[in-house]
């Protein structure tokens, strides 16, 4: 996710759009504020972050130090309206609540296996095993798209002081190299794991028979 991007594209909505018009931001990765003013109407700009909407209903909303709060309101209804399970964020937030949580999960494993502690088979099993989860956090990580997981971690590994950035770059680097094989995850069918049919969802893998 590109800032100036994001900046550029809401500066030509401000001109083609109606002043009553309230914009949302879908990004997962960026605060509001910084692009706020690009926008032309910051008061009228807020976060709405849907999650994987074929599986949840949870949606995100999270307003800038500038966004009215009759619109925090109206877009917290419009998400209910529709369906979903308004989050309510009473500041901003990197990664808003649910994103938060599992980055650091991801972030641990990830570390977990750059630094040589243990195989991604057996950071996915301690998880498993312990939490009773049908999946870990690198089968999560395919799901999510190991391109977007690595966009992530780049990014914070040159904007982070909350964790070494030497780590958050060695991070990086491990996924840049599924990346650049094109191996992205369960829409490649390849990534951490091989999918249809991967490692973690044989009943033989908690024990560890599935490798062998």
């Amino acid at each position: 996710e590109d800032p100036e991007i994001k900046a550029k594209v809401f500066e030509k909505f401000n001109k083609l759009c109606p002043e009553r018009t309230i914009f949302t931001t879908n990004t997962s990765l960026l605060m509001p504020s910084k692009f706020a003013a690009a926008t032309g109407r910051p008061e009228k700009l807020i976060a709405l972050h849907f999650h994987d909407v074929r599986t949840t209903n949870i949606v995100d909303v999270m307003p800038h130090p500038g966004t009215d709060p009759t619109v925090t309101a109206l877009v917290r209804d419009f998400a209910v309206s529709i369906g979903q399970i308004a989050i309510m964020l009473h500041r901003e937030n990197n990664g808003y609540v649910f994103n938060a949580m599992l980055s650091s999960i991801c972030t641990a494993a990830l570390t977990l296996v750059t630094t040589g502690v243990a195989s991604i088979e057996d950071v996915d099993r301690a998880w498993m095993g312990v939490m009773r989860m049908p999946i870990g956090p690198f089968g999560m990580m395919d799901q999510m798209g190991l391109k977007t997981v690595w966009h992530v971690n780049d990014y914070w590994a040159r904007n982070t002081q909350d964790i070494p950035a030497n780590q958050m770059q060695a991070n990086a680097d491990f996924l840049k190299q599924y990346v650049e094989k094109g191996e992205l995850g369960a829409k490649t069918k390849k990534g951490f794991y091989t999918y249809p049919n991967p490692e973690y969802a044989k009943a033989e893998f908690l024990s560890g028979m599935a490798e062998k």
